[in-house]
């Protein structure tokens, strides 16, 4: 009595192996095994894969990225909440400036249509809403 998962053990020598072969029968031939194992030899050489050098130019950058940025990050966020709040003065005004300044740059840069549908249609559809409300619940009609 045998299963499908049983294991098999075959005679036959697979790249010139002169030992047997433990295998687990899946339905397929000796022909199409070999054909898989060539198939994946032969796409070991490929362009594809890794070389070391290139792995471990990865590896290192990732290591320090993922060890190095959290342990500076947090100090970095404290040191600007602490500037921020010292100078909160030359932030504020800052602040609004880059406000002031961020939409008439893209206004030059960016397509007229492109600009309306990033900063007047949703403000245009907030303000549609604000008035709704304001007529239903009859509060602040005069803003």
């Amino acid at each position: 009595m045998s299963t499908s998962s049983e294991l098999v053990e075959s005679p036959t020598t697979m790249s010139g192996a002169s030992y047997p072969t433990v295998t687990v029968d899946m339905g397929f031939s000796q022909s199409q095994t070999d054909e898989i194992v060539a198939a994946i030899t032969s796409a070991g050489s490929g362009n594809y894969l890794w070389t070391f050098k290139s792995f471990w130019y990865i590896a290192v950058i990732l290591t320090a990225l993922t060890i190095i940025v959290p342990i500076v990050a947090g100090g970095t966020f404290r040191a600007l909440l602490r500037f921020s709040y010292n100078h909160q003065h030359y932030w504020h005004f800052a602040a609004l400036v880059i406000i002031l300044a961020v939409p008439i740059v893209l206004d030059i840069f960016i397509p007229p249509l492109i600009f309306l549908l990033i900063f007047a249609f949703p403000q245009w559809f907030f303000c549609a809403l604000q008035l709704r409300k304001a007529q239903r619940t009859r509060k602040k009609m005069k803003r």
